[in-house]
């Protein structure tokens, strides 16, 4: 399996507010336990990203990357090891794969790989903790997707000779074989024949890698629940950000697709995953890195261009951002637990950015 950076989880016994530039007065360590899939990397050289790549502007200094964010645990799932769980778009939800950790050619999909023996637990996400919904009639072999609605999700449930998905209602039992409604961007990541790996946006085609296979498409969207919750405004509407925001396995970290300029941005070096946040006017995202969880604002001008500021550490844990539609939850933090079978999850509200 490819190797993933360590990363330990902050223990939180009450709600907190944290500032993004303060060192903390314990001394980091480096633990061994290992975060979900997100940080995987590919066996393959990574490729230079292809033109046209935008980067950092010169006064990229002066956009402001500190954020204070206020911190209340929800309390620990089981997980299988390896695949990040689905949080429903109000936050309301979550759905996790559970059991022995499956192997790579489950998880693709690979024709004659064995079925996975995990299960699928769904959960109620409560100020008394995670309550679980249930028990779920599926076939063995079922496995969580990364699609979700309000709904429910989507799930790949095995039908020789390959696998074909289906929806799972966030109430419901059983497995419908209806699919999501919305289709989403997963499906925007394509193999060509000759091995490349490219991302197809409104009628653009990027080039991410070479020689890719289908563990290097997995990459690209391991680390993604599509489509994210939409941060919402004063007035109650989704607000629209100015890219798609997805991990470049290529350039080897998080990366923007800037829908005006059709410009791929690179972000914070090593990031792996991350969730898009707006203050007014201003965009900017949470991401995780191996050093921690971060904060990155960018600017965005009246054509669509995009500049990036200089990332800012916000915790230093590595905690895996998931945006809800909940005004008083806007995020669902998710980071290791006290084994290598259990997450933790917290919830995190941007208090207020720091000038």
């Amino acid at each position: 399996m490819p190797p993933r950076p360590a990363v330990r989880l902050l223990c939180l016994a009450c709600v907190c507010v944290l500032p993004a530039c303060v060192t903390e007065v314990r001394t980091p360590s480096r633990p061994s336990a290992a975060p979900p899939d997100v940080g995987a990397r590919s066996a393959v050289s990574p490729d230079l990203p292809q033109a046209p790549i935008a980067s950092p502007a010169d006064t990229a200094t002066t956009l402001s990357s500190h954020v204070r964010v206020a911190l209340q645990p929800i309390g620990n799932i089981p997980f299988d090891g390896q695949t990040l769980p689905i949080i429903s778009p109000d936050g309301r939800f979550l759905a996790t794969q559970v059991g022995r950790t499956p192997t790579w050619p489950m998880i693709l999909g690979e024709p004659g790989a064995p079925l996975a023996t995990t299960h699928i637990e769904r959960y109620e996400l409560t100020d008394n903790g995670p309550h679980e919904l249930g028990e779920l009639d599926a076939p063995l072999g079922t496995l969580l997707g990364q699609r979700v609605s309000a709904s429910g999700i989507a799930v790949w449930v095995p039908d020789e000779p390959n696998r074909r998905e289906a929806h799972l209602n966030w109430l419901g039992n059983a497995i419908d074989p209806m699919l999501l409604a919305t289709v989403g961007n997963i499906a925007r990541f394509t193999l060509g024949p000759d091995g490349a790996l490219f991302l197809r946006m409104e009628g653009a085609s990027r080039q991410l890698a070479h020689d890719a296979t289908a563990f290097t498409r997995y990459q690209a969207f391991s680390s993604l629940q599509d489509p994210p919750a939409l941060p919402r405004s004063e007035d109650g509407r989704a607000q629209e950000p100015p890219g798609f925001l997805f991990f470049h396995p290529g350039a080897e970290r998080m990366a923007i697709y800037v829908f005006a300029t059709q410009d791929i941005v690179l972000l914070a070096p090593h990031s792996i995953a991350g969730a898009w946040h707006v203050n007014g006017d201003r965009w900017g995202m949470f991401l995780t890195t191996p050093d921690g969880l971060q904060f990155q604002a960018i600017g965005v001008d009246k054509r669509g261009v995009i500049t990036v500021g200089n990332a800012a550490r916000v915790l230093d844990e590595a905690y895996v951002p998931r945006s809800t539609s909940d005004p008083e939850h806007p995020y669902v933090l998710i980071g290791p637990g006290k084994s290598s079978k259990e997450l933790q999850l917290v919830w995190m509200t941007p208090v207020t950015d720091v000038p």
